[in-house]
């Protein structure tokens, strides 16, 4: 998918179909949503870890 110079893609959801869990740091995004009682460590391509702290919904539309 192309973007517009123009797009601020810190505000669109991009979907990626071949990841095991779609993951956002926007609280915001989330239409509902459960903390984990425990941190969960997430592995990134570069080697480095991050901390799930959170899990739930979020609402996607196709609007351009």
């Amino acid at each position: 998918m192309a973007w517009k110079a123009t797009s601020n893609l810190a505000s669109r959801w991009i979907i990626d179909l071949e990841v095991t869990s779609p993951m956002t740091s926007r609280k915001k995004w989330f239409i509902n949503y459960s903390l984990f009682r425990i941190p969960i460590p997430i592995g990134l391509g570069d080697n480095s870890i991050i901390k799930a702290i959170r899990s739930g919904s979020i609402k996607i539309s196709n609007d351009n």
